[in-house]
């Protein structure tokens, strides 16, 4: 009955590498498009410098006149591996030395959605992206 617990109990378990590959095919067209099907118009889109957040891409999407941050990490560079972890543990993401409440969606991570008056539903969309079995 032991083994069984366990194995039940670490079965659910998966890493942020295999989260983050899980959805690192989609790209951010797939992210507007998933946005708008949840209601939420986004007005224009700007790149945002990689680099400093050690990730793959960023693009600064706008909605309501306000900027939200959405960086992409790939999963197979142990670099930006590791900068996911450690965004998974702390909640945030310093970016020129400003701490930003982040949140992760697999290969993704969105920052800058906090006050936004359109938040709660900015990050249910968010979060339910890649979830529908349909984009696999």
């Amino acid at each position: 009955m032991t083994c069984l617990s366990l194995f039940v109990s670490l079965s659910g378990c998966t890493s942020i590498g295999d989260d983050a590959e899980r959805n690192y095919h989609l790209n951010y067209g797939d992210i507007v498009e998933h946005f708008k099907k949840c209601g939420i118009e986004i007005t224009s889109i700007n790149p945002l410098r990689a680099d400093v957040p050690k990730a793959e891409s960023g693009f600064a999407f706008t909605i309501k006149d306000r900027q939200i941050g959405i960086y992409k990490f790939n999963p197979k560079i142990n670099k930006q591996k590791k900068k996911l972890e450690l965004i998974q543990k702390d909640g945030f993401l310093y970016l020129c030395a400003i701490k930003y409440p982040a949140i992760i969606n697999g290969a993704f991570v969105m920052v800058d959605y906090n006050n936004h008056p359109e938040e709660e539903k900015i990050v249910e969309a968010f979060k339910s992206f890649a979830k529908n079995s349909s984009w696999f």
